[in-house]
């Protein structure tokens, strides 16, 4: 039920825990872009500040939206999840000659010597 809903509940945020982790892990390694980070923490900091003001603000229009920022953290794990494949996939891609593709004259053969 909770993927039909447009609400999201704050026992949902649980699922985010898998990409957590795995931005975590790359960001040891090195691996993560700083807007991968960013987004991350930004949806952290929603995660654990949102809920503390909610007893402070009165019920106002600005409570009434702020009820509602799962929504914004699933963005916001979710944009953090598609940069850190998306700038990790980047640097990695390469150029093939053509040459290796089979097109033009074969590149001579190199010589070895017979293993006796």
């Amino acid at each position: 039920m909770a993927a039909a809903s447009p609400i999201v509940w704050e026992h949902y945020l649980v699922l985010l825990i898998i990409p957590v982790i795995a931005l975590a892990a790359a960001a040891i390694a090195g691996r993560a872009s700083r807007r991968a980070k960013l987004a991350m923490l930004a949806a952290c900091v929603l995660v654990f500040v949102i809920p503390l003001l909610r007893p402070i603000l009165p019920q106002s229009g600005a409570a009434a939206i702020l009820a509602e920022y799962g929504v914004a953290v699933l963005v916001l794990v979710y944009l953090s999840a598609w940069w850190l494949v998306r700038d990790r996939a980047a640097p990695s891609r390469t150029r093939i000659a053509p040459r290796s593709l089979g097109r033009g004259p074969a590149a001579p053969a190199q010589s070895r010597a017979p293993i006796c």
